[in-house]
Parts: structure tokens; sequence; C-alpha cells
């Protein structure tokens, strides 16, 4: 829905904003990349860094006309989980924490969904499952809730 969109997007773009600025405050120690993401991951910041100038800097290209390039599907977690911990070496005993924002609205079709689904899962489930995944739904109390309800038999390991 067009009309929200621009709502859930500021809300999206403050949360990471308030996230850069809690890093800062805790001495910035932290590296952060940055991949945008409908059905596809879009890579903006693909090394983690902690010029968190550039992050915001580059968050000022996250413009709906700018994902509408790149949307064929529509939103899918999946993927973007897949293309996010792909940035991590796995091999790094360093603490690896993967944030998603997203409206939490999977709109892609089911049969691609479920591909990158499984292609997520194994790769969570393999060499990246090390790596921490919270997923930050952001919405409004006064709409339907976008976020999906079913259970997933197929937990996340940890």
């Amino acid at each position: 829905e067009l009309h929200s969109f621009p709502t859930r997007r500021s809300s999206d773009l403050n949360a990471i904003r308030n996230l850069i600025e809690r890093i800062k405050i805790e001495g910035g120690k932290d590296k952060i990349a940055l991949l945008r993401f409908t059905d596809i991951g879009i890579p903006a910041i693909i090394i983690p860094t902690k010029d968190y100038g550039l992050v915001e800097s580059e968050l000022r290209f996250t413009t709906p006309d700018y994902i509408k390039l790149f949307e064929k599907h529509g939103t899918n977690l999946w993927d973007a989980i897949s293309r996010s911990l792909l940035i991590f070496n796995p091999k790094d005993p360093l603490v690896k924490i993967l944030i998603l924002i997203s409206d939490g609205e999977q709109v892609a079709e089911a049969k691609y969904i479920s591909k990158t689904r499984k292609e997520a899962l194994d790769l969570i489930s393999g060499k990246y499952n090390n790596v921490k995944i919270f997923i930050v739904s952001i919405g409004s109390a006064s709409e339907l809730s976008l976020i999906p309800k079913n259970k997933d038999e197929r937990r996340f390991p940890g």
C-alpha cells in the first residue's frame, strides 16, 4: 500500500539512525554493513565499517523509487537473510548480529519465498549458525498486522 510506505520507511530509517547513535555512544567499536531489500537483497555497504557517516549518507538513497527499481516479486525476508549472512566472515570469532528492519509483510510469490527460505535456513544451520538474527517489524497500531502469523516448523538453531 503505497500511501503507508513513506511512514513505514521513515520508521525504519529512524530505527537505523537510532541504532547508529547508540553504537556511537557506546564507543563506536562495532562495524555496520547496509543491505536494502525487497524480494532480493540490494547491497549498499557490503564490507562492515566503523564509518557511520558513510552508512548514514547511504541511507539517504533508500527511497521508494530506488527500491522499486529492483522489485520483481515483492518483499521477501528470506533473501535478505541469505544475502546479509554472506557479508559476515563465518570464521571470525567476533560476535555477529544481523538486524533486519521491515514492515514484516511477506508479499513475494509463495514458490519464490519457499525457495529462498530453504536457502536461508541451510546457511543458518550451516556455517553461519553463530550469527544472532533479529527481525524488527515496524508498522502502525491503527493498521491490520502485516506480520506473518504462521509458526515456522523449522526453528532457528540456538
